[in-house]
């Protein structure tokens, strides 16, 4: 998904607003029946970025910070996540 030619991934947010006014993001995390291993469950993290971090796709603040989790693999979990 992270090909230059394809912008599927990005969401504009805040564009227009008035001033108070801001735009959340639902992240969904996957969800799995018992059936399906714990080894075999999708799990991610969620980390607030730079943008020289963001451009490189490479972490490299030795303590960056999580914004989310998801690691529930059996469980309805999601994150709202505010833009201000």
């Amino acid at each position: 998904i992270f090909r230059i030619d394809n912008t599927d991934h990005i969401i504009d947010v805040n564009k227009g607003n008035i001033p108070f006014e801001y735009d959340q993001v639902n992240v969904i995390c996957p969800v799995y029946n018992k059936d399906t291993t714990e080894d075999d469950a999708e799990k991610y993290i969620i980390y607030n970025v730079s943008k020289e971090e963001y451009d490189t796709c490479r972490i490299t603040n030795l303590s960056p910070r999580v914004i989310a989790v998801c690691d529930k693999p059996y469980k309805l979990m999601y994150f709202t996540i505010p833009f201000r």
